[in-house]
C-alpha cells in the first residue's frame, strides 16, 4: 500500500510543520472549501483569516496543497488519507 510504504516520509514531512499550519491541513483534510470564512474558522477551531492564509500559503509554498478554482487540495492524495488515517482527521 502507497501509504505504508511513504509513512515515514509523510510523518516527517507533517512533523516539520507548525502547530497552526497541522490543524489547517486538518481542516482541509475535511473540507477544502470556503476555508477563510468565519464559519469555518470556527468549525476547524482556526484562529485569524491572516493566521490561517499564512499557513496556507505555506502548505502552497511546500507543494502540500493547491488550489483547484475556489478549493485548496492536496497535491498527493495519499498525504490526505495517511492525515485522515493517522490523525483522525
Amino acid at each position: 500500500m502507497v501509504i505504508e510504504a511513504q509513512s515515514d516520509y509523510y510523518l516527517e514531512l507533517y512533523t516539520n510543520l507548525s502547530a497552526y499550519q497541522k490543524r489547517v491541513l486538518i481542516a482541509i483534510s475535511k473540507n477544502g472549501s470556503n476555508i477563510f470564512s468565519k464559519e469555518y474558522s470556527e468549525k476547524h477551531s482556526l484562529s485569524t483569516v491572516s493566521s490561517t492564509q499564512r499557513a496556507v500559503q505555506k502548505l502552497i509554498d511546500l507543494a502540500i496543497i493547491e488550489k483547484n478554482g475556489e478549493e485548496y487540495l492536496y497535491s498527493d492524495p495519499f498525504f490526505k488519507k495517511f492525515i485522515i488515517l493517522r490523525f483522525k482527521a
